[in-house]
């Protein structure tokens, strides 16, 4: 393995780990900004998942494309309950980010595409190391969280989608 692969395999075992007890946490009081929606009927699993990797992939096209390597999503990933009820499907993405850019910069160009937004609220903050970060919530409950990892190489994004109610004869525990 070059450097390369032994920090990104690094980098991946650490943002696992990181993340999820973060993500449950974040996945709390994320939608504290517009109150904490009803969970929606008419939404099905696939289309929260569906929309909340969509609004990620807009969020990542606002960091300019020189300091973007690479853009990973999950595909799977287990359900977490809602605060209002019903179940939000819940991404940790993470942008590899080349060059040396400024991470407050590059933070600034995401917060205003959403800061003009009236579907959205934008909080800037601190991630427990310390680390700026944003939070990002639309009005319907999705939410976006990002701040930078390793050294400022990284921006880890926390997504969660909107909620929604699962049909009795779909199990909680699987995978989706």
């Amino acid at each position: 393995m070059d450097r390369r692969e032994i920090l990104n395999s690094e980098m991946n075992r650490r943002f696992a780990v990181s993340t999820v007890a973060g993500l449950a946490v974040v996945a709390l009081v994320s939608s504290c900004a517009y109150g904490t929606p009803a969970a929606k009927e008419e939404l099905s699993v696939t289309e929260a998942k569906a929309n909340v990797l969509a609004e990620e992939r807009r969020l990542v096209s606002t960091i300019p494309p020189e300091f973007v390597e690479r853009h990973d999503q999950l595909e799977m990933a287990h359900l977490i309950s809602c605060s209002a009820g019903g179940y939000t499907w819940p991404d940790k993405g993470a942008v590899l980010l080349k060059g040396d850019p400024d991470i407050h910069e590059v933070l600034k160009s995401i917060a205003g595409r959403y800061e003009t937004d009236s579907n959205f609220t934008v909080r800037w903050g601190r991630a427990l190391d310390g680390a700026e970060k944003l939070t990002i919530t639309s009005r319907s409950g999705a939410s976006y969280i990002v701040a930078p990892r390793y050294n400022d190489s990284e921006l880890q994004i926390g997504a969660f989608s909107d909620c929604f109610e699962l049909p009795e004869d779909e199990w909680t525990g699987g995978k989706y």
